[in-house]
């Protein structure tokens, strides 16, 4: 199997334990800690807006580094950093250190995972990238159609000390380790992307292929930076708020905590499955039209929520919203290596981060729409409207397509 799908599968890793635990993880948490210690589901929306900003500004800091560091060491770091968040959440009953905690993790999930993942498939794949981009980032959603269930089952037999002290285990002694052995770049192993053996002329190509770091002064002069960091800003936003409540969104239904689990694992998993999905369409057709094609599909999945709730009706939400929430985290580094190119994409990349650390806001909207009205409908009316917004931005991105 060629290296680069082996990377791409341990970076789904990375994801699952980090990046997809950070979105999915506090649906299980929330209702233990608020008996516990009196911590409002507002609190949590408002620490996990935080936290998320955090994450995404240090996303744009790590692409950044891989135009200077070796990836092993940046994704080694990010593995031990993560581990180090997940001890300090099972170990505090202080509100600010456990959202620090929490911070520190989700943000070295950029690093084992995330931001330094994207960097290293666009690397290693061009013709594949789209579907490479889309194995990577399926661990957000495998995590939150494993993570949430399984850390809801441990906790009837442990306390969330001890659960969050085994994760941390893993990421310390295991994952921490391999990260330093396996994660490696083509010239490393004499291959070029896609697969093709080195050959003599090999070197002078990759030269020619080598990154640029472009000015950011200089990129936030054109006009598809703006449209496509606003464009996904909105995006993540949508993904991030839905995700960070979802469960509890379930329960309000009418649902039993069980049932909720079931169809918030059911609605990661579906977005599992759309990361793949959509990155197979980003290939097939234009990156471009996959992205105006999964707006369209978000504002019909959210006006789901509006309907009578019953099973079909949570049933068709889990399928069509998991695979959009799913779509954003694909779409986002194949349309800006489909506009931008290969040798700009770090560059590019590390600025519109910066763009998408917006999503933050995301968590506070949900927060603040249970707050003030008691239910989660405000919100979803918000996002269908920046949906709609982002749809529109589409049809002012200029320029060609590069690879």
């Amino acid at each position: 199997m060629f290296y680069g799908w082996r990377l791409s599968g341990f970076f789904c890793l990375g994801n699952v334990l980090l990046q997809g635990a950070g979105i999915y993880l506090l649906n299980v948490l929330i209702e233990p800690l608020s008996a516990t210690y009196g911590w409002s589901r507002g609190d949590f929306g408002a620490g996990q807006a935080v936290a998320s900003f955090i994450a995404m500004l240090s996303a744009s800091f790590v692409s950044r580094l891989a135009l200077r560091f070796s990836m092993r060491g940046i994704a080694t770091a990010g593995a031990l950093g993560g581990a180090l968040g997940y001890f300090v959440m099972g170990y505090t009953s202080n509100f600010l250190l456990f959202i620090c905690a929490l911070t520190l993790m989700w943000s070295s999930g950029q690093a084992f995972g995330g931001a330094l993942a994207n960097t290293c498939m666009s690397r290693w794949f061009v013709q594949y990238r789209g579907r490479a981009f889309g194995i990577v980032n399926m661990g957000t959603s495998i995590s939150g159609a494993t993570l949430p269930l399984t850390l809801f089952l441990l906790l009837q037999f442990m306390e969330i000390r001890t659960a969050l002290w085994l994760l941390s285990a893993m990421l310390l002694f295991a994952a921490a380790p391999l990260c330093w052995l396996w994660v490696l770049e083509p010239a490393q192993l004499g291959l070029t992307p896609d697969g093709t053996p080195g050959t003599p002329g090999a070197t002078d190509q990759a030269n020619a292929d080598a990154e640029e770091a472009v000015p950011w002064s200089s990129l936030l002069q054109t006009r598809q930076v703006w449209c496509v960091g606003i464009l996904f800003a909105l995006g993540f936003m949508l993904a991030a708020g839905l995700a960070g409540q979802l469960k509890l969104k379930f329960t309000d239904s009418g649902f039993s905590d069980q049932a909720a689990m079931l169809f918030l694992s059911f609605t990661a998993l579906c977005g599992a499955l759309g990361k793949y999905a959509w990155g197979w369409v980003s290939d097939k057709v234009s990156a471009l039209r996959a992205t105006r094609l999964l707006l369209t599909m978000s504002v019909a999945s959210l006006c789901l929520h509006f309907i009578p709730q019953n099973n079909a009706v949570a049933f068709l939400f889990a399928v069509s919203m998991g695979m959009c929430m799913g779509g954003y985290w694909t779409l986002f580094p194949s349309l800006t290596a489909s506009i931008f190119g290969k040798r700009r994409f770090s560059a590019v990349y590390g600025l519109l981060l910066l763009f998408v650390s917006a999503k933050s806001i995301g968590y506070y909207v949900i927060g603040l729409s249970y707050s003030a009205t008691r239910s989660y409908d405000m919100a979803y009316a918000f996002f269908i409207a920046t949906s709609l917004l982002s749809f529109a931005l589409t049809y002012a991105i200029p320029g060609q397509t590069k690879t």
